[in-house]
Formats: structure tokens, sequence, C-alpha cells
């Protein structure tokens, strides 16, 4: 169901090339033949199982979305945005062109963007609206045409958690860690709000090598952002692409981001044994004792009535990402539950549990020898809404759907085992 406000709502545009595109409201033309001719499954908009935290809370924001292997070799999700760039409380950074807003505020909201992307403060200021309590573009401002791709790197999620990058002509002169230029640790042009998180050793590390030369073929555009969070990356450009060459250029990119990402997060890891157990999660500790600090008790509850449900133990979600960081569970762990018989369960989640009041169920298990990796993605299986992963000698079966309760998943380890079976995956 298409937004009443789609028709009128505010353009603007990060570079003049982009104003025709901007005034249109719409991409000027389909990717359905560019992604027919890379095996691409082309969705134009809607939501896609695995990259929730990528993609805008309205699907009347996405146009030409496309999923499949992206050029480059990773698996991931590329589309056509409309990012409101003007609406709220302060003045936009750097130019735009072409700047007409929503009828509502006239000149004066011109000079008023999102907050929710302004860097540093912008998510405390306006958090994300839930479903249901807006429409699209009902709010005055204005939208620009973007190009936005996102894959998962499920390595970053203990290594390096949430990290948000911007081009610097886009960020306010301010000095500090909570505006840091990257320039001296290997990313000119760019700025990010680190903070206390990462030391200069450790950023020299992240950004000197191929993470920093990825970031530097990005530098130079009107606008670019990054976005490290809960296990998924997500990179956005100005203007909308069409030029096969150049939408296989910044996939590329992308994916050589990704890959550099993993990289950093898996030098010096030492592959931790299946069946050794982790440390035990003080179910009744919140938040200091592991648990993030927007997990509301009700599902704290709920964790350990399944993990007594189900004679599990619980064990410390990071120590599962330091132990096991490439497993191809999208999100980040908000339980790890061991069975008797080794296998575990994992309870997931892609962006906050207050925002979506869901989570994730996976299993995981080593494969009987000889079982292959599974191709980047995994294996789809619609009839029983799962999704089926190798990678390295242990299988991840994780749902398609998101689950309200953790009683939603009671029976899902033999209908993830089942499905694995079905795909040629069976345990050791």
């Amino acid at each position: 169901m298409t937004s009443k406000h789609a028709a009128r709502h505010g353009y603007a545009a990060f570079a003049p090339q982009d104003v025709d595109d901007a005034m249109r409201r719409r991409p000027p033309g389909s990717l359905q033949g560019y992604a027919a001719e890379r095996s691409l499954e082309f969705k134009d908009r809607g939501g896609l199982a695995g990259f929730r935290g990528a993609l805008p809370v309205f699907p009347e924001y996405v146009h030409n979305l496309v999923r499949g292997v992206l050029p480059g070799g990773r698996f991931g999700i590329l589309y056509h945005e409309l990012l409101q760039t003007h609406g709220r409380a302060m003045s936009p950074i750097g130019s735009f062109y072409g700047v007409r807003t929503s009828d509502r505020g006239g000149f004066f909201r011109s000079l008023l963007p999102n907050r929710v992307d302004i860097p540093i403060v912008g998510e405390l200021l306006d958090p994300v609206p839930e479903e249901g309590e807006l429409e699209a573009f009902e709010t005055p401002g204005a939208w620009s045409p973007c190009t936005t791709a996102a894959v998962l790197v499920p390595e970053t999620v203990a290594a390096i958690g949430t990290l948000r990058l911007i081009v610097k002509h886009r960020m306010p002169f301010i000095g500090g860690r909570s505006n840091l230029d990257l320039e001296p640790f290997g990313a000119p042009g760019w700025r990010s709000p680190v903070g206390d998180r990462f030391d200069d050793a450790a950023l020299t590390r992240l950004f000197g090598g191929a993470v920093g030369a990825a970031l530097r073929s990005l530098a130079d555009l009107p606008y670019a952002w990054v976005r490290v969070d809960h296990g998924t990356l997500v990179v956005r450009r100005s203007g909308y692409l069409m030029d096969p060459g150049e939408l296989d250029a910044f996939a590329a990119t992308v994916s050589a981001l990704a890959d550099g990402l993993a990289a950093v997060c898996l030098a010096g890891h030492i592959p931790a044994r299946f069946g050794d157990p982790l440390p035990e999660w003080p179910v009744t500790a919140h938040p200091e004792n592991g648990y993030p600090a927007d997990t509301p008790m009700v599902w704290i509850k709920d964790i350990a009535g399944f993990a007594e449900r189900h004679r599990l133990t619980l064990e410390d979600p990071i120590a599962w990402h330091r132990a096991f960081p490439s497993v191809a569970v999208p999100g980040r762990a908000m339980a790890v539950m061991r069975a008797p018989s080794g296998l575990r369960f994992v309870f997931a989640r892609e962006v906050s549990v207050l925002q979506s009041r869901a989570v994730r169920a996976a299993i995981v298990f080593p494969v009987a020898a000889g079982t292959p990796d599974t191709a980047s993605g995994g294996i789809n299986q619609p009839e029983s809404r799962t999704v089926t992963t190798v990678t390295g000698g242990l299988a991840a079966v994780w749902s398609m759907d998101w689950m309200g309760y953790t009683s939603h998943a009671d029976g899902f380890a033999d209908t993830a085992l089942t499905a694995a079976a079905a795909a040629g995956v069976r345990p050791a």
C-alpha cells in the first residue's frame, strides 16, 4: 500500500546531476534487467529475511531492491533509496541542490534535516519510529536519491559492535574522538564518532589495509555513509546508479569492504571446539552482566523459561560470537543455549528488540565429515521457512520468520533438522 503522502513529498539532491531524479521522486528506470543478467532476485521493494536492519522502516523509501551474490562475491542486497535529508531540528551539512520541502512548513523547514541521520547525536534525538506510528513521507521535509548496498559480516559483532562513518564534508567541524578524522589511520576523507572504544593502534589496524582502501574509493562522492551494526554492513552513496558497470563497481567496493572488515576481525582468532562449553550466562543479571541495555525484562524471563523448559544451558552471547565469529546467523545473538547433545539454540536480532519486539530462532551444529560449505547466502527452503548454511564445518539453520515469544520456537529444532536433512546437511 502506497502512502498518501508519496506523490507530494519534498525533494533535494546531494549533487546537481541528481536534481532531475530527485524531482521525479523515484529512479528513472528498473533494475530488473540488471538483476536477471547477474542471477539476482528482483524484489523491487519490501522486506527480505536477514536484512531487516539494512532497510528503511518504510518500504516506500525503497525501489529496485535486488538480492543475491553481488559483484565482488558477497551475498547481500542492493537498492535505490529515498533518504530523508531535511525535516527537523538542525541545518543540513554540506551542499544540497533543487531543495523543495513538503507543503507543511515552507522554506524554514527546508533548513531542517531529519535528526535520525545527523551523525553522533541524531539517534538520541529522534528514535527510529515504530511501525504504525507514522506513514511514509508524513513528516515535513525533503528526500534525496541514494544507492544503498548491504551484506552480512557476522565477524564484526564481537570485535567491532557498532561503527558509523560519514564523508567528512558532511560532518560538523568538531574535534575529538566523538567526531574523529580518520585520515591519520588510513581513511582520508572520512570521520567517525569512535569514542573511546578503539585506541589509535586499533584504528590503524582497522583502516590501514583493505578497509581503508575501499573507503578511499568512496571518499570523494558528494555523500557517502557506512554503518556496521548487528553484524550487518550498510553502505549508502549519493545518486541513483543505473549504469551496470557503476552498479558492479559499487557492489564490488562494498564486498571488498566487508572482506576487509572480516579479515581484521579474524586476525589472531584461534578456532574453538564446538563441543567445549562457553562461559555460562547468569540469567538473573540485567544489564551489567551481559544483557544489552535495551533488552526488556519480559524477554529475559522468556529466555530463561525457554532454557528451563528444554533443559538447555544458557551461555554468554558475546563469548559465542568470539568463539564462532563466522557462523552465518543474521544479527547479534540475544541468547545462546547449549543442549546436552551439543546442538546450540540461538535467538538473534537484527535491530533493537525494543524496535522490533521480535527475535529470530536458529540452531547450530557440527556437520558430518565431508559436508561441503553451502554457496554464499545458504540454501533457502520456503516450505519450512528456513535457510540452511554450512561454513567451516558448522551448520546454521535459521528461521525466516520473526518470533514474538520464545514459545514460538518450541518445535523449531525438529523443523530445522528436517530442513537441513532435506538440504543434504546432517549432524556429525
